[in-house]
């Protein structure tokens, strides 16, 4: 008992500073919400701390147990919430160690290893260890990845470094295939690759597409060709289009049925590579079968106020001049 009223005082007195900290607190930021904050807090507590103060004086000269400890109780509020938060980060950091470790783990023992080293970004003992075993190129993690497709996953989530892409190289130089689910069965592996945004990313993607990776791939849920995907930009379409990429595939969509990728890259405003399509020989004439066209997208884009925007009347120029390259020349 003397032992848990000694803590219940200890926790009031560590309350009570706080609260007197607050209350000569001026400010908690420097906006204007700030302002005064500390005060207002220190005021609300204040009498909280002194009824508490309050039981656990009575419950001491009385010896009411139950005092003690409903003052205990209280007066560790605070403390309980830190405890807990600290509980909770333990056990949250715990699971996550927990899972790296299972993402790390594949049935060849090999295959562990170069995980780890992956993971390290050790690119040498990646080539080490895949050039000095068979390797089963097929397993997979508890994440449903494929040794390749860890590498490819450290460069996508993990930090893109040149030793990330350099362990992609290393497995695709040991025989490792840039198959389509090395991701996950329900993953598009050049889906993923794109919008990566980085030199790295987009240094793998040209890896994979050497490789042996489909440049006509299409995306999981919709089956449309990446050409029409919203993460695709420049750098990436001209990677695609230097491994064999059908730029005047059409889109599959069901509210742009027929479209080709001039009409879907004027309608989205990427310009750029509209220019590039333009430029490679995409046809500007195309017509869907319901009647639409690039040149009724550059209409309704005009009627919406575009036409003033720079990428606009550059690729609008190009156009007309290509135009008028094959316009039949008078005698």
């Amino acid at each position: 008992m003397k032992l848990l009223v000694t803590a219940a005082w200890i926790f009031f007195g560590i309350d009570a500073v706080l609260v007197v900290m607050l209350l000569v607190t001026r400010n908690m930021g420097d906006d204007a919400a700030g302002r005064g904050m500390a005060t207002g807090f220190g005021l609300v507590l204040t009498p909280l701390v002194l009824a508490v103060g309050a039981l656990l004086f009575w419950a001491t000269r009385t010896g009411s147990k139950a005092g003690v400890i409903a003052g205990f109780v209280i007066a560790g509020i605070p403390f309980w919430m830190l405890a807990r938060n600290f509980i909770g980060d333990f056990s949250s950091g715990l699971s996550r160690s927990i899972r790296d470790q299972r993402r790390l783990h594949y049935a060849q023992p090999v295959l562990t290893d170069i995980a780890r080293a992956l993971r390290a970004g050790d690119a040498s003992r990646v080539r080490e260890l895949a050039g000095g075993a068979t390797l089963d190129f097929s397993a997979r993690n508890s994440m449903d990845l494929t040794i390749l497709g860890f590498a490819v996953n450290q460069v996508l989530s993990n930090g893109p470094t040149e030793a990330n892409v350099a362990g992609v190289q290393a497995l695709l130089a040991a025989g490792a295939r840039p198959d389509a689910d090395i991701l996950g069965p329900d993953k598009e592996l050049l889906e993923y690759m794109l919008g990566g945004n980085t030199p790295e990313a987009r240094e793998t993607l040209r890896l994979l597409l050497q490789a042996g990776a489909d440049p006509n791939a299409t995306d999981k849920q919709e089956q449309r060709p990446l050409l029409f995907s919203t993460y695709l930009d420049l750098p990436e379409l001209e990677i695609l289009a230097a491994h064999g990429a059908d730029l005047a595939v059409v889109d599959s969509r069901g509210d742009r049925p027929g479209w080709n990728g001039l009409m879907h890259m004027a309608y989205t405003q990427q310009w750029d590579m509209a220019r590039f399509l333009l430029e490679r020989g995409v046809p500007d004439d195309h017509r869907t079968p319901t009647g639409e066209s690039l040149d009724t997208i550059l209409a309704a884009l005009r009627e919406d106020g575009i036409y003033d925007t720079a990428g606009y009347q550059a690729f609008t120029a190009a156009l007309a001049a290509k135009r008028a390259g094959r316009a039949p020349q008078g005698r």
